[in-house]
């Protein structure tokens, strides 16, 4: 079972069960905390109790449509916010994560020691590529192309449709 299909199983077990912030911030924490284990999360389990809890009081139980209160919710940083606003919100928005930074190491020849909440070039560029519209679907496809060729270990460069001009597999043949 694929990292990411562990993740929507996750995704839908949790929204199955709960249909709002108030059904989330009074769930079961064992319950949640076996939702999140398959994917090495369960500390995430009590960060989304307690974000629940946070939104209902900061915001009467709606996720707010905007960057700069997205970021007041603890545990909500850059790549977080814009996840929602994009996949969401359908707003116009890049995302940066680890996945995406290796993405762009291998094929732009991207080199940054930070890690990429703090690497303000890294989200630079992901906005520069960022196309005008389609970008809910671009960004799902970095996602998923991150999980299923351009691999931490193992990446499917033989069947990757950039292979012709990926630097990370010209520099494998030199």
């Amino acid at each position: 079972m694929t990292g990411a299909w562990k993740a929507e199983e996750g995704y839908n077990q949790i929204i199955g069960k709960y249909r709002n912030f108030e059904e989330l911030a009074d769930a079961d924490l064992t319950y949640l905390s076996e939702v999140f284990e398959p994917l090495g999360l369960t500390s995430r389990a009590e960060n989304l109790i307690e974000m629940s809890q946070e939104i209902i009081e900061k915001f009467g139980g709606e996720l707010p449509a905007n960057f700069e209160k997205l970021i007041e919710i603890n545990g909500v940083g850059r790549y977080t916010a814009n996840a929602i606003l994009c996949f969401s919100y359908k707003k116009k928005a890049p995302i940066a994560d680890r996945n995406v930074k290796r993405i762009f190491e291998r094929y732009f020849n991207y080199e940054s020691d930070k890690p990429p909440y703090a690497d303000n070039e890294l989200w630079k560029l992901a906005d520069i590529l960022l196309p005008s519209d389609n970008y809910v679907e671009y960004n799902l496809s970095l996602l998923d192309f991150s999980a299923k060729v351009c691999t931490y270990t193992k990446p499917s460069c033989n069947n990757c449709p950039l292979f012709d001009s990926c630097i990370y597999i010209m520099k494998l043949e030199e």
